[in-house]
């Protein structure tokens, strides 16, 4: 019986460490509506640099993610950011776009939300 807690314990630690030890991989997606347009930027934090930006047209989803997992983006000095626009709900589709980004410790993503098309401020002269 002992035997068995023992074996038992060994191996949820064994598990832990496993899973502890993981380097899990930056994904994100962003869905735009016509009432809900977004625009999505990637900036670098040590400069402040705008990098990329990209208005996701409604009815369409950006999907983003980071090629290499964090700890060794950030070994190395550099990522490598993947993204694709398709239809909202859809797989991911063929073409695929890629650049060389700053490591997670040196960048930001920063999703924004666009007027609605058809209430878009205008301005107006007082005459």
């Amino acid at each position: 019986m002992l035997s068995r807690k023992l074996a038992g314990v060994l191996a949820t630690g064994a598990l832990a460490v496993v899973l502890g030890g993981c380097d899990t991989y930056e994904k994100h997606v962003y869905a735009s509506t016509p009432s809900v347009p977004q625009t999505v930027s990637l900036r670098d934090t040590t400069t402040g640099e705008l990098l990329w930006s990209y208005d996701v047209p409604p009815g369409q989803e950006l999907k983003l993610w980071f090629r290499h997992p964090k700890n060794r983006a950030n070994a190395q000095g550099f990522d490598e950011m993947v993204w694709v626009v398709g239809e909202a709900g859809k797989g991911v589709p063929p073409v695929q776009n890629r650049m060389q980004v700053p490591p997670p410790m040196s960048r930001r993503i920063e999703g924004t939300v666009r007027p609605p098309e058809g209430r878009r401020a205008t301005l107006t002269t007082g005459d």
